[in-house]
């Protein structure tokens, strides 16, 4: 699956000392897929700092997860299959 990434143990130790960040609650983890909890580095406002965030992103027209995780491996080689209404319903 193209949306899986890792979180490597030595990569994640340069974060920590390049941000000044604290030592992180998790492990590093080398199979994170689309609607898995991991680990992410955000501007809380006073600096960086560590959040468990869901990996994925969701439609505005998804109503409900299970769609939204459907559409994540669409592929732009069946793009020009998908007829006019359905273009409409993306918008």
């Amino acid at each position: 699956m193209c949306g899986r990434y890792a979180v490597d143990p030595r990569k994640l130790e340069r974060l920590v000392r390049l941000l000044s960040l604290p030592q992180p609650d998790f492990l590093p983890h080398f199979d994170i897929h689309p609607s898995q909890t991991a680990p992410v580095i955000r501007n809380a406002g006073n600096g960086p700092e560590w959040a468990l965030m869901r990996w994925g992103l969701i439609p505005h027209w998804a109503k409900e997860a299970k769609t939204a995780y459907s559409t994540f491996n669409a592929r732009v080689e069946t793009a020009q299959a998908i007829s006019p209404s359905e273009i409409q319903f993306f918008n």
